[in-house]
């Protein structure tokens, strides 16, 4: 249900990914076929976005801190952004830049 495609840099840049240095052989489009119902994926897969509750975080969140606060702290402390998960397949072939991108918009 997929096929090899290029991504250009233009069309990354522009989605806010940096092509991997390393370890990328292809990415891939969708195509469609009978099993997929002609659509071009198959299945489900998740993206995920797990914000594990610090002892930093709590006093934040106490405090009544802004999310954006909260949120950057989360990301000093690990936290791997949805669009981040969503790159991490793409690079991995599970999915396709497009899809991602539609939905984390």
């Amino acid at each position: 249900c997929r096929e090899r495609a290029d991504l250009d840099d233009e069309t990354l840049q522009s989605a806010g990914f940096e092509r991997p240095e390393h370890g990328v052989d292809a990415f891939y489009r969708p195509v469609g076929c009978r099993a997929c119902s002609y659509t071009g994926y198959r299945g489900r897969v998740a993206l995920h976005e797990v914000m594990t509750l610090s002892e930093d975080l709590e006093q934040q969140v106490v405090g009544r801190s802004r999310g954006r606060e909260l949120r950057d702290i989360a990301l000093a402390q690990g936290m791997v952004p949805l669009r981040d998960d969503g790159w991490a397949k793409v690079v991995a072939g599970i999915t396709t830049i497009d899809e991602v991108l539609r939905v984390t918009a």
